[in-house]
């Protein structure tokens, strides 16, 4: 089986893209990346090469490949191929990434190695790969993006970026909450909410998530279930509710409910009808 990817249909995001296709077993000549390499190789047979030293690629351990670094690989599954889900940062994307979780200068982030052995990062690392193949909202994948990265980059790296403190603002939650209440039928970003409240995206995510033990997305998504209740109410179908409210489809809307109020649309819209 030839080496191939397959496309996703999650939410892209600027200087990053999401790789998963098959490596084929044979000998990758020493080659470098212009951008970072971080995700998973599934098998037990896969060695890099950087550095003059040999790194073996056990099942599900985590890749964190620094943008330039010269590497090869030597994949020998006895499968005949190796599945790869790999994300790619551009360098300038990373940096920017840095100063955002840093809220301020900072340099390029660097991986002595181009392994991770912690295995601590894996199951966020999993969740940010499912995140970026399947979500459609650009509030979600860039919450999931910047808290992820910041586990790694302080984990996997030689310059770890220092925690920023976090203090109480009650306002900036108050400013967020009514702008995700009025606007959450659109797709909103950390851009926005840094735009209407003046503060960094990291940092305005931890004060929220410290502050209401959720999201900016979780709580949009609330919201619009809140906004798809009421409409729901005046036994305006399923499918338009959904559309008004700002999720994908019907089925979009069903499953949101079936996972935040453990029942269905219909089922509410029946018990408003008996009443």
């Amino acid at each position: 089986m030839s080496d191939s990817n397959t496309s996703f249909r999650g939410q892209p995001l600027p200087g990053i893209r999401y790789y998963n296709g098959y490596w084929p077993n044979s000998y990758h000549q020493p080659h470098t990346h212009d951008e970072f390499m971080l995700g998973f190789l599934y098998g037990d047979a896969v060695r890099f090469t950087s550095h003059g030293a040999h790194y073996p690629v056990a099942d599900h351990t985590l890749v964190v490949m620094q943008a330039g670094e010269k590497h090869a690989a030597h994949v020998y599954d006895e499968r005949g191929t190796v599945l790869r889900q790999l994300i790619f940062i551009q360098e300038s994307a990373m940096r920017d990434i840095a100063m955002t979780l840093r809220g301020g200068m900072w340099t390029v982030p660097y991986f002595p190695l181009p392994i991770s052995n912690d295995s601590r990062l894996n199951q966020p690392f999993l969740e940010l790969l499912r995140c970026l193949q399947f979500t459609t909202s650009l509030l979600h994948a860039e919450t999931t993006l910047l808290d992820v990265l910041h586990l790694i980059l302080q984990q996997a790296t030689s310059n770890p970026i220092p925690d920023q403190t976090i203090g109480r603002e009650h306002r900036l939650v108050t400013l967020i909450c009514e702008y995700l209440h009025d606007y959450c039928n659109q797709h909103i970003s950390l851009d926005d909410l840094a735009q209407i409240t003046q503060f960094n995206k990291f940092y305005l995510l931890k004060v929220f998530q410290q502050t209401l033990g959720m999201t900016p997305h979780h709580y949009q998504t609330l919201a619009r279930i809140e906004r798809a209740k009421d409409l729901l109410v005046q036994q305006i179908p399923a499918a338009q509710v959904a559309r008004l409210v700002g999720f994908t489809d019907q089925s979009h809307l069903i499953r949101m409910f079936k996972k935040h109020m453990n029942y269905t649309p219909g089922w509410f819209q029946s018990q408003i009808k008996r009443h």
